[in-house]
């Protein structure tokens, strides 16, 4: 090794987390390591996890998609409301789970494109934008109109519904 490089590495112990547990905090051991194979530790830090977002409730899934339709291009459009609540409201990422509750949502107005079963695979399928994180898209290339999409029902996800 080049005795003017240095390493650094940083380890994560998540060890005694069951699978499938929340874990609050992570603990993590810096060292690095000098060209001459000498290593230094670090001190060990804690660090606390965001805590997840509020979860959504039915009714306002159902407001914020009737409230948006206007920014909806087609039923594909169900793909960016499964990205907000995959990354803003850690809901699993289960599609056909998904589909099924957005279909059965108390809606009070007809909505001018449905989520029928398949339309967020294929959408996945056929634009490889919806894999990335929602706050990369812009930068990733994604559609104005995904992009639209996605700041309006952030915009009435956010809003507090009296329900």
């Amino acid at each position: 090794m080049d005795k003017d490089k240095k390493s650094e590495i940083h380890i994560t112990n998540n060890f005694n987390a069951p699978i499938g547990q929340h874990i609050d905090h992570v603990d993590t051991i810096n060292f690095r390591m000098d060209g001459d194979g000498t290593f230094h530790f670090g001190m060990v830090d804690c660090v606390e996890k965001p805590k997840p977002k509020q979860e959504l409730s039915s009714e306002q899934l159902a407001r914020a998609i009737e409230n948006c339709q206007q920014y909806f291009w087609g039923n594909s459009a169900y793909a960016v409301v499964f990205c907000i609540c995959r990354d803003d409201y850690n809901m699993p990422p289960n599609m056909s789970a998904f589909e099924r509750k957005l279909e059965s949502l108390p809606y009070k107005r007809k909505r001018d494109y449905v989520c029928k079963t398949g339309t967020i695979t294929n959408a996945f399928s056929d634009n490889n934008i919806y894999h990335s994180h929602i706050d990369k898209w812009k930068e990733e290339g994604a559609d104005e109109r995904q992009i639209k999409l996605r700041d309006e029902l952030r915009k009435e996800l956010a809003k507090n519904f009296i329900l």
